[in-house]
């Protein structure tokens, strides 16, 4: 990539370079042996958001609008670690992300023709001491044709409101000797969040309590609801919070 009229089926444009551009018509072209998919919905704009959390992640988050096919974020700033947000996992299709480099230039896809990022969410997340603004970043994004696709960037700093119920993967995982969750709430709910052994016994209860909306962290240190350590293996943390439930799986190594 790219091609020369910029379609998954243009003739390609030899630039001796593997970037952006070859991810686009990759993801264009991915599972094009298989049966054509019906076009998803396509917006004239997306609306983004760059999101500051309260431990100095920073993410850029899909908020609204659809036909959002791949990303590509840089700025010249040095970043700790680049991770997939929760938006990515929650995709039927697969998904990439890549960082490329020391400073900030993560590309990201959804493969398969006319498939594209559904629902709302943190599509990736920054983790280290960096100091990224709006103004830094120099954002491109196509839509499930390739074409320029236009967006609006949310400015206001610190987190905003979540507009879905999450919960989001532990960091890190594995761990030793403890681990943070966090998952975010539309409303405010009863959230119970509870660890469970791998035969289904709970172990801990992290949370149970009324909070409101927004993004909620705990960190768990490995230990029962007795104080005890537990053993190394794989445990499952599972949060209730109203009509939504949710589990996911984290690795203790010792």
């Amino acid at each position: 990539g790219p091609t020369d009229d910029w379609s998954r089926l243009g003739i390609p444009t030899t630039d001796s370079m593997i970037n952006f551009e070859d991810l686009m018509i990759f993801s264009l072209n991915f599972g094009v042996v298989a049966s054509s998919k019906d076009k998803a919905p396509v917006s004239k704009v997306v609306d983004l958001a760059w999101v500051a959390y309260d431990n100095g992640d920073l993410a850029l988050r899909l908020v609204n609008g659809s036909g959002l096919k791949g990303l590509n974020v840089r700025a010249d700033r040095m970043v700790g670690s680049v991770e997939a947000g929760q938006l990515l996992d929650d995709q039927s299709e697969l998904t990439f992300l890549k960082n490329v480099g020391q400073k900030l230039d993560v590309s990201i896809a959804v493969m398969g023709i006319n498939q594209a990022f559904e629902g709302t969410g943190d599509l990736f997340i920054v983790r280290g001491d960096s100091d990224i603004k709006v103004s830094d970043l120099h954002i491109t994004a196509r839509s499930t044709d390739n074409s320029k696709l236009e967006f609006t960037m949310d400015t206001t700093s610190g987190t905003l409101t979540p507009r879905v119920f999450s919960l989001n993967a532990n960091y890190p995982n594995p761990f030793n000797p403890m681990t943070k969750i966090s998952f975010s709430l539309p409303e405010t709910q009863d959230v119970k969040l509870a660890v469970y052994s791998i035969d289904g016994r709970k172990i801990a209860t992290l949370i149970n309590e009324t909070r409101g909306p927004g993004l909620h962290e705990i960190v768990w240190t490995g230990r029962n609801d007795n104080g005890q350590a537990v053993a190394s293996g794989l445990y499952f943390y599972r949060i209730d919070a109203g009509p939504y439930s949710q589990v996911h799986k984290m690795t203790l190594m010792k």
